[in-house]
């Protein structure tokens, strides 16, 4: 993995008012189930796979790749780890699945993240590198030590290796997490969700739906 770059506080209290509203995650449903920051992302294993049907005939296939989260809530606190894989097209819109992990629980995550701009960077860094805001959305399910379910959002704000093929460091200031609660589950550990049909909805019931520089997520 590319060598992080650093940012010093200065630059990050100039962004931070330069775009307030960048942790700000819009239509929020009432029921916030944690919210926190995404801290950083290693390599993974990623390969570029010659298809016709994305842009520029080709498309990232990313495995295993961990992104580290701090979250709080008054249900979800801690540090987590998201392990996914995906795939995603050279302006890194594309789906993914994966699993999170921390806090004693786990959850299945499915989610879309959306193209970028390659020539609508956010910021540049104090060395003249660009940097871009990646939105991600989905759906997160319980699995062990919580049956709950619900929707995210985020935004990834990240600094491209110098090829701008890759991320090489994600700017955990300006890059936020929300899980909101649509159903509580049965918060059991067993794995059988009994009762399944006492279910409380909260919020919009129906979020049931999951959904650059040339770059992969």
């Amino acid at each position: 993995m590319k060598k992080l770059l650093y940012l010093g506080i200065s630059l990050v209290m100039v962004l931070s008012a330069i775009v307030p509203a960048a942790t700000a995650l819009p239509n929020a449903p009432a029921v916030v189930y944690s919210t926190g920051i995404i801290t950083s992302i290693d390599e993974g294993t990623v390969s570029q796979i010659p298809d016709p049907s994305y842009p520029f005939g080709f498309y990232w296939n990313v495995q295993n790749r961990h992104v580290a989260l701090s979250l709080s809530g008054r249900t979800l606190s801690g540090d987590f780890v998201l392990t996914y894989s995906g795939k995603f097209d050279a302006f890194q819109g594309g789906s993914l699945t994966g699993v999170m992990k921390g806090d004693h629980k786990e959850f299945a995550i499915t989610g879309n993240t959306t193209d970028v701009n390659p020539n609508a960077p956010l910021a540049f860094t104090p060395e003249g590198y660009p940097m871009y805001p990646l939105s991600i959305s989905g759906d997160w399910k319980g699995t062990e030590g919580s049956r709950d379910a619900g929707t995210f959002t985020g935004i990834v704000v990240f600094i491209p290796t110098p090829d701008g093929q890759h991320i090489a460091a994600i700017v955990p200031s300006l890059s936020s997490f929300e899980m909101d609660l649509v159903s509580h589950g049965n918060g059991g550990d067993d794995g059988n969700n009994n009762n399944s049909n006492r279910n409380v909805n909260h919020g919009n019931s129906n979020h049931d739906g999951n959904n650059g520089n040339n770059g992969h997520d």
